[in-house]
């Protein structure tokens, strides 16, 4: 599934600034993207692209925490 790139911003979390790319898919999808690290990126999707930001922002804040308690990758 090709991805066009739509729109871009960032979000402030945990002190933090991450960049917030977001891809429509076509058929009514779009999707958010932030790369935490090489080979971790965290996506949401949406059927508009208000929904995949909000979802995102929703849910970055619980997904770098769920990192920070793992600990480093390897």
């Amino acid at each position: 599934m090709e991805r066009k790139p739509v729109h871009e911003t960032h979000l402030l979390c945990q002190g933090e600034q991450y960049t917030v790319a977001v891809f429509e898919l076509g058929m009514g999808r779009f999707v958010a993207a932030t790369q935490i690290e090489e080979g971790d990126v965290i996506e949401v999707d949406g059927t508009t692209l208000e929904e995949a930001l909000e979802r995102h922002r929703a849910l970055l804040p619980l997904a770098l925490q769920s990192r920070a308690l793992c600990g480093p990758r390897h």
